[in-house]
């Protein structure tokens, strides 16, 4: 396998990115050069556009072109269009000005084909003419698509042989239909020849450039990185273990003369490390010698606690079993003797403890049989109060409900009421408002009769304007005929004005009349309205107060069933804090009987008086009648 050393590998990588820099600008200045070359065309064909408008305009009769602010091609409309040219010098003279193809399109009789009227005249390879007419757009483009629009189109077109960049113009008639287009195109051949020249002399100029960087930097590098097999020769004895000889190149201010500084730097490392081994194998056998006398002093010392674990062992051994008079008497090493002496004495006051717990737990189990007797009493007699409290509560829960349905339903018809009374006063402001609208209509009507007499003195004096108009076309005998016939119609038209205008007047006086009935009406309605009112407004005040005294007695009722529903509610929390007293009691009682079994497994060393067994449970009084 083919290997290279530094210089060759920095050589290709250097090679390698002037190539990749070389090939990208190639490509940016293509793009931008074939860019620049598009837009060229582009304003070429805009430019041959419009002069070809100007020749258009210029040499076909009844044609007008519009231009936009930019000076372009805003509008072509034409009177007509022949459906047949004889004389093409138009199109022609176009060619020889602009360059490239011009063409006229004529929509057919029925509208939906441009068919090919002029075009000017091209010699194919053959020096043949090429001016073919009656060809149709193709109905399927894009181009035929945007035309039927309304919309100029561009595009590329293949035509006798050579690729050609087209625009085309609509041509409209005065009314807006579409008579026609003028098409411009140019030769694409050239402006391609001229890019691909360019990109020759370009890429020849780049490989150029990029032989010339490739032997300058080839140089450059190997003169730069010439002592670098040194420096490797000098790291490979380091490995081997030469330390004795200089490193090369220490002394260089560069790159070059750090990476020589740094292979010094593990050369005086490396002597360094093998002073360090001699001195840590010294250190080495004195720390071992340290280790086998600390040794024996632990075995010694693992002994004397061995002695001691064994001794607390077994004690704890007797104290698991109960035996609470265990003492160690075997003394153990200095440093352990507090261990031993506080084991006696923690020994000697749990026993003392737990004879002091015997006493006590014979004692709480007598205390224990007679609170919970007294509890279970409690709790019985507490349970009986709260079931009559329950009755008592439930039976004037009814009572407020009842009474709150009454007090809700003189509420609602208050509600019921008031809203009657509120909907009775805006029925009257409604019929208020409904008279100032019908004396609004009565003067619109009065101030319409106003302008239908002004429109019928406009009509009397256009009818007068007609009769001397009539007049002045007879006077001018047959060149005022027709002004004469505008002048009869003029007569005509104000004279059906004038009755129009009789019958709008005789309606608005028949609405006057009808809006002023309404007038009456509505204000009888109103003073019924009125009436209406205030009665309800009794009716109203005479259900606020059974309302109101309705609400007080339903306040007072509540009051005292909340007053019940408290001492229920204490009742119950009363009961059940004494059956909780005597389930506590009961279970105090289990536990001080197991409490004294417990106490009773311990051998404590001493004889212990114990109490007697407590008394037996006291029968229970018979409970209180509940109140």
């Amino acid at each position: 396998m083919l290997r290279f050393g530094l210089v060759g590998k920095n050589i290709a990588m250097v090679c390698f990115s002037l190539i990749i820099c070389s090939v990208a600008i190639v490509m940016t200045v293509t793009h931008l050069v074939r860019d620049e070359m598009q837009q060229s065309v582009q304003d070429s064909l805009h430019a041959s556009m419009r002069a070809a408008a100007s020749l258009f305009e210029r040499d076909m009769p009844g044609v007008h072109v519009a231009w936009d602010a930019s000076g372009a091609v805003q509008r072509i409309t034409a009177e007509n269009l022949p459906s047949h040219y004889d004389d093409h010098r138009m199109t022609d003279a176009m060619v020889r000005i602009l360059g490239g193809r011009a063409v006229l399109f004529v929509v057919d009789d029925n509208g939906r084909s441009f068919i090919r009227r002029m075009i000017s005249d091209a010699d194919d390879k053959n020096g043949e003419s090429q001016r073919v007419l009656g060809m149709p757009l193709d109905p399927d483009s894009a181009v035929y698509k945007t035309l039927v629009q309304g919309q100029p189109a561009e595009g590329e077109i293949l035509l006798a042989g050579e690729r050609l960049r087209v625009v085309y113009y609509p041509i409209f008639s005065p009314t807006g239909k579409i008579l026609g287009s003028l098409d411009v195109a140019l030769r694409q051949e050239k402006i391609a020849a001229t890019i691909n020249s360019f990109l020759r002399t370009l890429i020849v100029m780049a490989g150029f450039v990029i032989l010339i960087c490739v032997i300058a930097t080839g140089v450059i590098v190997k003169r730069m990185l010439r002592p670098l097999p040194v420096i490797a020769q000098s790291m490979r004895g380091l490995v081997g273990g030469d330390t004795a000889t200089q490193v090369p190149y220490t002394g260089r201010h560069d790159e070059i003369g750090a990476m020589a500084d740094a292979v010094e730097v593990f050369r005086l490392a490396a002597i360094d490390k093998t002073r360090l081994e001699k001195e840590a194998d010294a250190l080495r056998r004195q720390q071992e010698a340290e280790r086998q006398a600390a040794q024996e002093r632990a075995e010694e010392a693992a002994r004397q606690l061995q002695t001691a674990i064994d001794s607390l062992a077994d004690g704890l051994q007797k104290v698991s079993r109960g035996d609470l008079s265990v003492q160690i008497a075997t003394r153990f090493a200095a440093s352990l003797e507090p261990l031993r002496e506080n084991f006696n004495e923690s020994i000697a006051q749990l026993s003392e403890a737990f004879g002091s717990v015997s006493g006590s737990a014979y004692s709480i189990g007598n205390s224990t049989h007679e609170l919970s007797t007294a509890a279970d009493d409690l709790s019985r007699r507490t349970e009986q109060q709260a079931a009559t409290l329950e009755e008592t509560s439930a039976a004037l829960t009814q009572i407020t409900q009842r009474v709150q349905k009454t007090t809700e339903e003189t509420t609602h018809a208050h509600t019921v009421v008031n809203t009657s009374r509120n909907d009775a006063k805006q029925a009257g402001i409604v019929v208020g408002q409904a008279i100032d609208a019908m004396s609004r209509i009565d003067a619109s009507s009065r101030e319409i009769s106003g302008i239908v007499e002004m429109i019928n003195a406009v009509a009397f004096q256009t009818n007068i304007l007609a009769l001397n108009a009539s007049v002045e076309a007879a006077r001018a005998g047959d060149a005022g005929r027709g002004f004469a016939v505008v002048a009869t119609e003029v007569r005509n038209l104000a004279h059906r004005a004038a009755e129009a205008v009789k019958e709008i007047s005789a309606l608005i006086a028949s609405s006057a009349l009808q809006v002023k009935d309404g007038v009456g009406a509505v204000r009888e309605t109103g003073e019924a309205l009125h009436r209406i009112v205030s009665q309800v407004e009794e009716i109203s005040g005479l259900v606020s107060n059974i309302a109101t005294a309705a609400r007080d007695q339903a306040t007072s009722i509540s009051e005292l069933n909340l007053a019940m529903t408290s001492m229920e509610q204490t009742t119950q929390q009363n009961a059940a804090v004494a059956e909780q007293s005597a389930a506590a009691s009961h279970n105090l009682a289990m536990m001080s009987g197991e409490l004294q079994k417990l106490v009773g497994r311990f051998e404590l060393g001493r004889a212990r008086e114990r109490p007697g067994q407590p008394a037996s449970r006291p029968k229970r009084a018979p409970a209180l009648q509940a109140f």
